[in-house]
């Protein structure tokens, strides 16, 4: 013989909001930046720059002007992993050594041509 018994839990909903984000994309659009970024960029002379100045270029600044240069040689903005590869190729080509502005530049070559686009989470709010 022996002893049966019944355990029941009851436990209300509870909910887990993911406060951090693994992937968060910056939205810097460089795609198609504002006057004032593209004027900034623009008081850039990468050509007339000396080493030491050449260093303290934001990345931002150098992928726009790199961006301007790829496509002023006849490509076309990167559709395809290729032609991002491309792209990242020809960075790789204008980089000077040991510069660390232009190794983020290339390791954020693909937001030069990303177009911006608007988080799913934020377009389920909106609508």
């Amino acid at each position: 013989f022996g002893l049966i018994g019944q355990v029941r839990l009851s436990v209300g909903e509870h909910l887990v909001v993911e406060s951090k984000p693994n992937s968060t994309k910056p939205d810097w659009r460089l795609t198609a930046p504002c006057p004032e970024l593209q004027a900034f960029a623009d008081t850039f002379d990468l050509e007339g720059l000396t080493s030491d100045l050449h260093s303290h270029v934001p990345f931002p600044v150098l992928l726009i002007k790199l961006m301007a240069e790829f496509l002023a040689k006849g490509n076309t903005l990167p559709k395809s992993f290729k032609e991002g590869k491309a792209f990242k190729a020809f960075v790789q080509e204008k980089t000077p050594s040991d510069y660390l502005n232009y190794a983020e530049a290339l390791e954020n070559a693909h937001y030069a041509y990303t177009h911006p686009s608007i988080p799913r989470e934020v377009a389920e709010v909106l609508a």
